[in-house]
């Protein structure tokens, strides 16, 4: 019942359309900050609600981690955690190294953060540091990183749980995030930093994201249904991207994760019954959604810097603001991902199993 992906059957193409969406989601949420700045204020003074995409990544993780995990065996825990590792850590390295350029030779361009060498090494560590600014908790130097060090901690668990007995890792993952869940609302810490990060419900989306995997299989619908129960779950995760929920608000695990895990499990289930078209240019949009996260706000940064140099027929709206600033981070997302992400990610790859096999020898 466990191993229902014995055989992943490849890439879902419904699964590389969300995650763009979800990227997307973040961008909108960052480019609509700079309207209250530049902006003419006709389309609303902010999208606070494109945070949900980091909600609908977390739950395609906990899927992913269950698909692509199905046909190993408790032997092959370190190399997953390896292939988890040299995918997400190269590219986020290379970001980060340079905003911490960007910081150090112009700090005047950031309104917090600050040149700190305990949040750089934390940063390229995954691990959750206080931020020179207080009111901004533990983040990292790139700030949009502190997702990421969730996806760490949850690779670490799952890698755990697939070394300890791989037929029952959900369970033990279960059992895992559950208890740490369980301690950030029971033990007397919550001032502590680093335990209310690792502690926060957040981490119970990873867990709807694996319930996604054991359903999907199971959900056999017909198409007319599954767009019918996807237009609902729709309506639903708008409502909810409406409601005035924070970063780290301890609802939101209900408020986005659980309409991001009906959104996952129907497109999911779709894509394992072959009913969603493959659409080559959406794929590449989905293969470069880990880009379009890392980079655009570095695009959004050059776009309203550019803003008010431009003809001021552009101002009147900020139509051309946003597509503007969609334009150009897919653009240097795409750049990113085929110029640099995935070569780097070839080469950090090859030069670790090259140490690998030199030091076995």
């Amino acid at each position: 019942m466990i191993n229902v992906y014995t055989r992943p059957t490849g890439i879902l193409p419904g699964v590389q359309y969300l995650r763009f969406v979800a990227a997307a989601l973040v961008v909108a949420s960052h480019a609509w900050q700079m309207i209250p700045y530049i902006g003419a204020g006709d389309v609303g003074q902010s999208f606070a609600g494109g945070q949900a995409g980091v909600d609908i990544f977390f739950v395609i993780s906990g899927f992913i981690m269950v698909y692509i995990s199905g046909g190993g065996n408790s032997a092959n825990s370190g190399g997953f955690l390896f292939d988890r590792f040299t995918r997400i850590a190269p590219p986020y390295w290379i970001v980060t190294i340079v905003m911490a350029t960007l910081v150090l030779t112009a700090p005047s361009l950031f309104k917090s953060a600050r040149p700190d060498l305990p949040q750089l090494v934390s940063s390229l560590l995954f691990f959750p540091w206080p931020h020179p600014n207080e009111k901004m908790g533990t983040m990292p130097l790139l700030a949009i990183g502190w997702t990421l060090n969730y996806e760490m901690l949850f690779y670490v668990v799952f890698a755990t749980a697939m070394m300890i007995n791989h037929h029952f890792r959900i369970f033990i993952c279960f059992a895992i995030i559950g208890l740490l869940v369980m301690a950030g609302r029971f033990l007397p810490y919550p001032d502590n930093p680093w335990f209310y990060f690792y502690t926060h419900t957040l981490m119970l989306e990873f867990l709807l994201g694996m319930i996604v995997a054991l359903a999907a299989p199971r959900c056999k619908l017909p198409t007319w249904l599954i767009g019918v129960f996807l237009g609902v779950a729709a309506i639903w995760f708008g409502w909810a991207i409406q409601q005035p929920v924070g970063r780290l608000d301890a609802s939101r695990w209900l408020m986005f994760g659980l309409p991001s895990a009906a959104i996952v499990l129907l497109v999911v289930s779709a894509d394992l019954q072959g009913q969603v078209k493959k659409i080559p240019w959406l794929v590449v949009l989905g293969n470069a959604s880990y880009a379009l996260y890392l980079v655009h706000l570095f695009s959004l940064g050059a776009v309203r810097a550019a803003w008010p140099h431009l003809p001021a027929l552009f101002h009147q709206s900020d139509v051309p603001l946003l597509l503007l600033s969609f334009a150009s981070s897919i653009a240097a997302a795409l750049m990113f991902h085929f110029w640099i992400e995935k070569p780097f990610v070839v080469l950090v790859r090859d030069a670790l199993e090259k140490f690998k096999k030199h030091t076995a020898s």
